[in-house]
């Protein structure tokens, strides 16, 4: 479900499906970075990702109100946020310069 849509939390490549075996011969399936053996990030379940993708989707569609939240830009990015910041960085530089 997530193939190419799900980046890996290490090193923020695509992931993709691989199959493992266990000693019984039973197919596992796992998504995993494309950037293995480099990256360290562990190999995740495509079920239990899958299941928590489709709740946390279908929870949106049940409550479309809920995507403004994700889709609006946070206070803190806001243009006069942002300015604020500065200016308490530049003010703090400034007085850093001083001693």
């Amino acid at each position: 479900m997530a193939t190419g849509l799900l980046r890996c939390p290490e090193c923020n490549d695509t992931m993709a499906v691989k199959y493992s075996s266990r000693p019984a011969k039973k197919k596992i399936e796992k998504y995993v970075c494309k950037n293995k053996p480099g990256c360290r990030s562990d190999r995740l379940p495509v079920t239990e990702v899958d299941s928590s993708l489709w709740g946390k989707l279908s929870g949106l569609l049940l409550k479309p109100e809920r995507v403004y939240s994700y889709l609006a830009p946070a206070k803190e990015d806001h243009p006069t946020s942002l300015k604020n910041q500065l200016a308490k960085i530049e003010k703090n530089q400034a007085r850093i310069e001083l001693k």
